[in-house]
């Protein structure tokens, strides 16, 4: 009462001095709120004094007459509860849904991974459910190159050669990444290809984080002069890591031809491994080699050119571990420091925003659709012959969203449905 009596006008202007007097008592009188409702109304959602002697169990009188709104309100509270139970129902029916789709679609994975890498073929039945057959036929793909020993080399290696390089060549979601700001961002830089094109596999797998703390509390007495225990909260999360395999090469050191980003499942990179990539000398992607002449002093010889290394964007910054990049917990400059900054690279933070979900989401998913438009760029699928077939045909095959242009499909051409 003294605090109903201090306190400023109540809000429920509306409301006579006894009617809200009434109202304040009568919500201390209900059942304490559920830990579900209170945190979902927050600690100080209603008003001080009524809230109070709530959570800590203080019970008033109930006014005459107050029984119909009471019973009100805790059916509201019981909707409520409903309510709460059906969405953990949802989530958990969702999680179960969610683990079905993603063991079949690892099993498809596999498959057009051992078709890439050579070391399976695949078998009729397969190839007769292709809707591509006459589209490969009538191209320029089927009489190869010109060249008939590079061909009879290429096509004598078994397998997809360079199978993602082409994937990630024709994605154009990686080509047209922006920041916060809406400003294009590097992604893909022109000394990435040249390591791209022993790039042989780019999986998904699951991987459970660590758990987080969210907070340490020790033990006290709150506002109300109520002692309260230890208190220390963690989170579980789901999570995801994404593996980058290239066949041994002269750019990747031995030993770092597996490069892995382990995500949580809001994208963000928790860890990579390895923590630092190795590379061959004078092959990183991520600087450039310059030469430059130091300034000659009055009276003594030209000095010897010197070799200076530049930061510069490259995919593969993408593997920083997070924590180089923070200055709480180490030398941010491991990760991105001033020569970074001066140079104009691209943050790796921004880099691993932009490119993990687009790999998780857009380029396994859809790898198969996006070497096809690659190819179609390189083998003359877009030449259309009479029958309206090219990048048209590869449009209503994968969908509008694959090709990056919006096409129109010519006079009398009604292919079939896709299923």
């Amino acid at each position: 009462e003294r605090e109903q009596r201090d306190a400023p006008a109540p809000l429920h202007t509306a409301l006579a001095d006894s009617e809200f007097s009434s109202a304040a008592r009568f919500a201390t009188a209900t059942r304490p709120m559920t830990s579900a409702l209170a945190r979902t109304l927050g600690r100080r959602a209603f008003a001080p004094l009524s809230l109070r002697l709530a959570t800590s169990r203080r019970l008033c009188t109930i006014p005459e007459g107050a029984s119909a709104f009471r019973r009100r309100i805790l059916a509201l509270e019981a909707l409520h509860q409903q309510q709460e139970e059906l969405e953990q129902a949802q989530h958990k029916r969702m999680a179960e849904l969610e683990a079905e789709f993603f063991a079949e679609s690892q099993q498809i994975y596999a498959q057009r991974q051992s078709i890439v890498s050579g070391a399976e073929e695949p078998d009729d039945a397969l190839v007769a459910s292709s809707q591509m057959g006459q589209v490969l036929d009538d191209s320029s793909f089927a009489q190869g190159t010109g060249d008939p020993e590079s061909d009879a080399a290429f096509f004598a290696r078994g397998g997809v050669p360079h199978f993602w390089a082409g994937a990630i060549r024709g994605c154009d979601p990686f080509h047209e990444a922006t920041d916060d700001e809406g400003e294009m961002l590097p992604v893909v830089c022109d000394g990435d290809w040249e390591v791209l094109q022993h790039l042989v596999d780019v999986s998904m797998d699951a991987w459970e984080p660590p758990q987080r703390s969210l907070g340490h509390l020790d033990a006290g007495v709150d506002d109300d002069g109520d002692e309260f225990g230890e208190l220390s909260e963690t989170i579980e999360e789901a999570g995801y890591s994404l593996t980058f395999r290239f066949a041994p090469n002269d750019m990747l050191a031995p030993g770092c031809e597996e490069l892995t980003l382990y995500c949580y499942s809001h994208h963000e990179v928790a860890d990579v491994s390895p923590q630092k990539i190795e590379w061959q000398p004078g092959r990183d992607p991520t600087v450039r080699t310059t030469t430059r002449r130091p300034k000659r002093r009055k009276g003594k010889p030209p000095p010897e050119p010197v070799t200076v290394e530049i930061p510069t964007d490259s995919l593969f910054r993408i593997f920083t571990p997070p924590l180089s990049l923070d200055d709480d917990f180490g030398d941010a400059s491991g990760g991105y420091g001033e020569a970074e900054a001066a140079a104009g690279v691209a943050h790796p933070a921004t880099l691993q925003e932009a490119v993990v979900a687009m790999v998780r989401e857009t380029l396994i998913p859809h790898a198969t659709a996006y070497y096809l438009k690659s190819m179609a760029g390189s083998n003359g699928f877009e030449e259309e012959d009479d029958d309206g077939y090219g990048d048209r045909h590869l449009a209503h095959i994968f969908g509008p969203g694959i090709l990056k242009d919006e096409l129109e499909m010519p006079d009398g051409f009604e292919p079939e449905a896709p299923p």
